[in-house]
């Protein structure tokens, strides 16, 4: 062992190749000036890449902030847009049955009873059936009824969830329609008329 840690001490790199080494990396000899210029440069990189991530940071939370200050802020219309165009559509029910309870019956994918409010703008309305929709990606029923002049009111039914547990709203014109949106108990119904 100490004459192989003897043998290894003396060893020594030859100058001309020390020389030749620092030739390739462009400099002859390291010098103070060299190594402050270096310094220089890295701190410059770090100063440039931090920031670089300072800028990319304040953007993404920016735009994270005002993408859900949108969002909260316009609920009750994007539910009531969804709803004036699900009763624009006038699509034909695809369950042609008078009476809730048997509509419920039917209606097995929604994963809820449907139920007869008692609302007073559904007052002398006969129920001519339903069909499936959505309230914000939620399953909901769309449920037609009609007046003595043929005129179509149709009403959603979807279960309430925290996105729409505190919705609730009257909008007297909107695009043209009447909508009305309301919660009772676990059930959040949409009139559009």
């Amino acid at each position: 062992d100490t004459l192989a840690k003897n043998y290894y001490e003396a060893q020594q790199l030859d100058q001309a190749k020390i020389n030749e080494l620092l030739t390739l990396d462009g400099s002859s000899s390291f010098t103070n000036q060299g190594n402050q210029q270096a310094r220089v440069a890295n701190r410059s990189r770090f100063v440039s890449t931090f920031i670089g991530i300072a800028a990319t940071l304040f953007l993404a939370i920016s735009l994270v902030i005002t993408l859900n200050l949108n969002l909260s802020a316009s609920l009750g219309e994007r539910v009531a847009d969804e709803i004036t165009m699900n009763h624009l559509k006038n699509l034909a029910v695809e369950y042609p049955i008078g009476d809730i309870n048997q509509l419920s019956a039917a209606m097995t994918d929604l994963g809820f009873s449907l139920r007869q409010p008692t609302h007073s703008e559904l007052a002398g309305l006969t129920l001519i059936g339903a069909r499936y929709c959505s309230i914000q990606g939620q399953i909901a029923a769309q449920l037609k009824y009609q007046d003595q002049d043929n005129k179509i009111t149709t009403l959603y039914q979807t279960q309430s969830n925290p996105l729409l547990e505190n919705l609730a709203f009257n909008d007297e014109d909107h695009d043209g329609v009447q909508i009305i949106v309301w919660r009772d108990s676990d059930i959040v119904y949409g009139l559009a008329k």
